[in-house]
């Protein structure tokens, strides 16, 4: 499977950006289909078919690592500005 990483930097605590990381994980899961569950309070994990993906939620930024199925190879520059574009708007909207 292909593979990508990106890195969103933030300023939130790690409290808060976990509190909009659930936000998020209810439209991927209403949206998108996806299966969403945590690892601890830090680590959320994201699969769907085709993509399996993970976000952990550090000091000043959030680590995203992402593996796509072959078909979604020739998407994979759209998945990955998409998900750099909501989670950036994610972390800096106000409270």
């Amino acid at each position: 499977m292909p593979k990508f990483n990106v890195e969103i930097p933030h300023s939130l605590d790690p409290a808060e950006a976990k509190t909009r990381l659930e936000r998020a994980q209810s439209k991927l899961e209403d949206e998108y289909g996806a299966k969403c569950a945590w690892t601890g309070n830090d680590v959320m994990t994201v699969t769907r078919k085709g993509l399996d993906a993970s976000v952990r939620i550090g000091a000043d930024r959030l680590f995203v690592d992402v593996s796509i199925g072959l078909l979604l190879t020739p998407m994979m520059g759209p998945i990955r500005d998409g998900i750099t574009a909501r989670l950036t708007k994610l972390v800096n909207e106000a409270a």
